[in-house]
């Protein structure tokens, strides 16, 4: 049996990775755009899943690490003209280092009270980063950041941007889910609480904890580097509008919707947020309202507390839900077994 689950699961990986890679050929650049945007937020909420729905540590700072890399590799390229490669590489180092630094004092809170506190490093670098108009450009920024390239092949199209997102989201979630299975996942499971977790019985055991959580906390500050240097190569321009707390709250409300204590929920999540603010837009040009605009964060709020209240654990949560309704449609004779 087991085996044949394996074999099923790669069965259906192997179908998912062939829609994956040829069914982008015959949409038009502005859904491939909405695929893009999927793929860097679902990055970013990768790092989210280690740190909540596995280290039970939540964040609503993580807006700062995203820009964060985002201006460093922007500034590194555009500036001075080193490779954009070398400038998300060298935002993956300033963002863990800064991680670091900011993780080793703010983790030894917990609960609400962490939770206020990296809001308030979230606000501070938001201001930095509009502020300190001499290094970022202030808050109008600035443009003609360099594309990504491999030898003479430029990314220049949408398509071309579509990939690159896919192999890299596809390498970090190979990544991540190592991890999950590894020791230090083990041991990021002991914080967990919301997952039968303690700190108290960990520390017990002899566990770190505090290096534990500064593990976790920098690791998924690096996701996020990631995913905002990825963002403005692909856009070209910066500024700190899309790095505002607004944008933490959104990635953890991400997490959330797609599914805590799984891999496969920040892209859930992702596909959600982004699915669902195109409908708004759609929706606004179509009824030409202003007043959907105020109402955005409204009607974002209730589909998620909607959603929410349906499904506890989660998006995730469907396939479970669908293979129980399934079961129940499949007659009783082809479940029981023969007696002969």
């Amino acid at each position: 049996m087991g085996m044949t689950n394996k074999y099923r699961r790669s069965i259906y990986v192997g179908f998912a990775g062939l829609f994956l890679l040829f069914f982008p050929l015959w949409l038009s650049s502005y859904l491939i755009s909405i695929l893009i945007f999927i793929g860097l937020y679902a990055i970013v909420a990768l790092g989210l899943e280690l740190l909540i729905g596995y280290a039970g540590q939540v964040s609503l700072g993580h807006n700062a690490f995203y820009g964060l890399g985002a201006y460093t590799s922007a500034i590194l390229s555009f500036r001075y003209g080193i490779s954009p490669w070398l400038g998300i590489l060298s935002g993956m180092v300033l963002t863990g280092a800064v991680a670091y630094l900011i993780g080793k004092p703010v983790l030894r809170f917990r609960g609400h009270i962490l939770v206020i506190v990296t809001m308030a490093i979230g606000l501070i670098f938001w201001g930095l980063f509009g502020e300190m108009d001499f290094i970022t450009g202030g808050y109008e920024g600035f443009s003609r950041i360099p594309r990504l390239s491999i030898g003479s092949f430029t990314f220049t199209k949408d398509i071309h941007y579509y990939y690159l997102i896919l192999v890299i989201f596809a390498i970090l979630f190979k990544l991540t889910s190592n991890i999950a299975k590894s020791k230090i996942g083990s041991e990021f499971r002991t914080l967990d609480a919301g997952g039968g977790g303690s700190e108290i019985a960990a520390e017990a055991l002899g566990v770190n904890i505090g290096k534990i959580k500064t593990q976790v906390f920098v690791l998924s500050a690096i996701y996020a580097s990631i995913g905002g240097s990825l963002y403005v190569h692909y856009i070209t321009h910066i500024d700190p509008t899309p790095f505002s707390i607004w944008t933490s709250f959104i990635l953890v409300v991400m997490v959330v919707v797609g599914g805590v204590r799984s891999l496969w929920g920040a892209l859930l999540g992702a596909a959600f947020y982004v699915g669902l603010k195109e409908l708004i837009s759609y929706a606004m040009l179509a009824t030409q309202s202003a007043a959907l605009a105020g109402f955005e964060i409204v009607i974002f709020s209730l589909v998620f507390v909607v959603v929410l209240l349906l499904l506890p654990n989660g998006l995730v949560q469907l396939r479970a839900m669908l293979s129980q309704l399934w079961m129940k449609r499949e007659p009783k004779s082809s479940r029981t077994s023969s007696p002969l």
